[in-house]
């Protein structure tokens, strides 16, 4: 029998699935004028447990690639879990090469611009 956290997160990914299908379907036009997507396109959205393909596609189409920024939740997390997440950001299908760099660096120095004059590009 499956733990109520299993059964949970079935029920979760079964509904994330579902929210990703209806918005998949609204394609490019999407604007929604309703106060609570109008309320999460104004948030900004880390990665820390969450940088699988659907929730990086969920946040695209929804928040916006410039509300998405890279998160680990470390040191809370094991280092390799932290490890794992940058791997799956870098090589998601989901962002482009240009995506990838907003999200592990560009949007964090347009929400924090004080560390722009310490950043180093590589």
């Amino acid at each position: 029998m499956a733990s109520t956290s299993e059964t949970g997160h079935a029920k979760n990914i079964a509904n994330l699935k579902a929210l990703n299908e209806v918005n998949t379907g609204f394609g490019a036009s999407y604007a929604p004028s309703n106060a609570p997507l109008v309320t999460f396109r104004k948030l900004y959205w880390d990665t820390a447990l969450a940088w699988s393909d659907m929730v990086l596609h969920t946040l695209r189409h929804i928040a916006g690639v410039d509300k998405i920024l890279f998160g680990t939740g470390f040191p809370y997390l094991r280092k390799n879990i932290a490890v794992r997440s940058k791997i799956n950001v870098t090589d998601s299908i989901q962002l482009s090469g240009e995506e990838v760099k907003q999200v592990f660096v560009s949007n964090a120095l347009e929400l924090f611009p004080r560390f722009k004059s310490i950043y180093i590009e590589n």
